[in-house]
């Protein structure tokens, strides 16, 4: 089974009041605690962020948010993006890259990618 946060959600839980973009790096902080904690409190391994509802990603919240949860998440926990939008994908990618992570990400189309520091090889077997 799959935790899946929807992350519109726990913006709005953390900001207070309603917002749809994901930006600032103080807000990024937040959002990883409470996912942190929304994680740590079931036993499912995989939880899968919804980006759905979320309009913009900065950098600063690309890495609070997607590269330290990947950086602090151990062997037996995963973490799956779904429903990024072009320019969400962008930044991830971009964050992931700079610090040699990666993740897979199912775009708002259905398309499944890799985002972040992956080889060529990595990139082809995945996509067969």
């Amino acid at each position: 089974m799959v935790l899946t946060i929807r992350l519109n959600d726990v913006l709005r839980d953390a900001i207070q009041r309603p917002v749809r973009d994901l930006v600032t790096r103080p807000t990024g902080v937040a959002i990883r605690n409470r996912i942190r904690q929304a994680m740590d409190a079931t036993p499912h391994p995989t939880a899968r962020l919804d980006f759905g509802d979320v309009g913009l990603l900065d950098f600063s919240c690309a890495d609070e948010v997607v590269a330290k949860l990947l950086r602090d998440t151990g062997d037996d926990r995963y973490l799956v993006l779904s429903d990024l939008d072009d320019s969400q994908a962008d930044a991830v990618d971009a964050v992931l890259e700079r610090q040699d992570l990666a993740v897979v990400a199912v775009l708002r189309d259905g398309t499944a990618v890799l985002l972040g520091a992956v080889s060529q090889e990595c990139r082809t077997a995945f996509l067969a």
